[in-house]
């Protein structure tokens, strides 16, 4: 058996997520934090090396949107049409 979430579910979750990457970011940060609680225990000062890999390392957030200092700099007009 493989760790949750597995290579299916992640193919799951993508297309269920597909129209909002950052709300699959945010609804695995909770499952990795309750993951955290789960495997590290009260003794361990140490989380498990993969949790941010298995949880969140496999998601692409999408294309880099502007940011405030590209709009400053002209590079970016979201009312300029292309």
């Amino acid at each position: 058996m493989q760790p949750w979430p597995c290579a299916h579910a992640k193919g799951e979750l993508l297309i269920e997520f597909e129209r909002f990457p950052s709300s699959l970011l945010v609804y695995m940060s909770a499952y990795m934090t309750e993951a955290l609680e789960d495997l590290a225990g009260p003794e361990s000062m140490l989380p498990p090396p993969d949790l941010w890999d298995r949880f969140l390392g496999w998601i692409d957030p999408g294309p880099p949107r502007p940011t405030f200092q590209d709009y400053v700099a002209g590079r970016s007009d979201p009312l300029r049409s292309a």
